[in-house]
């Protein structure tokens, strides 16, 4: 019996595709292009198998701006699970049918409103810039709060913790936060 069965695009460059496989967990990272991202990004798929199949659950990325990448380029089906409000759907729709190749043009900040909501902008090509108010929890678990043509005015300090990958497969994401390894 087939316990996943799933496909996906990755870089095979540098770095290598790595993964973790447990009896009931299944981590794999991997390098992949991005849609408001010219460049590539590290994207994460977590699976734990439930009754006998593999299911995806959080987390997909590990910085705020691979989760909007990561979030514009689901289908919304599934981008809605991870939506504060179904208002979130023009927005995402209209970005989702955009080219897409463009940049992030501003660091990510962290904003005042709350530890947890970060800012990040792209602009997609020649396009208007856009600004995704992004709740980052626990657990690399990410909620897309918002999205606006201008900057949150809370949102201002630039913060290094959003620009460092995270070394998911040395973590176990099972254990609950503060639990040891």
């Amino acid at each position: 019996m087939r316990v996943l069965d799933w496909r996906t695009y990755a870089d095979d460059g540098y770095p290598a595709i790595q993964g973790r496989i447990r009896p009931d967990d299944l981590l794999v990272q991997y390098t992949t292009g991005g849609l408001a991202d010219g460049d590539t990004h590290t994207a994460v798929r977590h699976f734990e198998v439930r009754n006998g199949v593999a299911v995806q659950v959080d987390p997909i990325a590990g910085r705020p701006h691979d989760f909007v990448l990561e979030w514009l380029s689901a289908p919304w089906e599934e981008s809605r699970t991870r939506a504060a409000s179904e208002a979130l759907k023009a927005p995402y729709t209209a970005l989702h049918l955009e080219h897409p190749y463009g940049d992030f043009a501003e660091p990510t900040r962290l904003c005042a409103a709350g530890a947890d909501l970060w800012q990040v902008a792209t602009r997609i090509l020649d396009g208007p810039m856009r600004y995704y108010r992004v709740r980052w929890e626990a657990g690399f678990r990410f909620t897309m709060m918002d999205i606006s043509q201008k900057p949150f005015p809370d949102c201002t300090v630039q913060d290094p913790r959003s620009e460092v990958d995270p070394p998911f497969l040395s973590r176990d994401l099972l254990k609950p936060a503060g639990a040891t390894q």
